[in-house]
């Protein structure tokens, strides 16, 4: 049995959003989502933070009409679903590091309460 590597992540747009055009005029969505995960330290109760990024791709011209109907933009909360793949890389100095791409397969943006009430301001 082959492994899909099928993902469901939760995270923000950082401020690389575009749409772009492949080659043949398709329309699709490209941005990095910036998790933020918690790990405790269990020995004095602390936390440390750490962001990871994720390149993600849309490809499915409905969910990319869907993003532009929300006005997806820098810094909204968005959860993904879809397949990871991880390549990985050397810079040109020769350190090696792991670069995760999602294809997305299905996408919602999550309102929060300041969303909410920056809308409830617009009107």
């Amino acid at each position: 049995m082959k492994h899909k590597n099928i993902v469901m992540l939760e995270g923000r747009i950082s401020d690389d959003f575009k749409y772009t055009r492949t080659q043949e005029g398709k329309v699709f969505a490209t941005f990095t989502m910036v998790i933020r995960s918690f790990d405790k330290e269990f020995s004095d109760n602390s936390e440390k933070r750490t962001d990871v990024s994720i390149r993600i791709h849309v490809f499915d011209y409905k969910l990319v009409q869907y993003l532009k109907k929300v006005k997806a933009h820098n810094g909204c909360l968005v959860s993904v679903f879809g397949r990871m793949n991880s390549y990985r890389k050397e810079t040109r100095r020769g350190d090696f590091y792991t670069q995760n791409n999602v294809v997305v397969r299905d996408i919602h943006l999550v309102k929060t309460m300041a969303d909410e009430e920056e809308d409830e301001n617009d009107m």
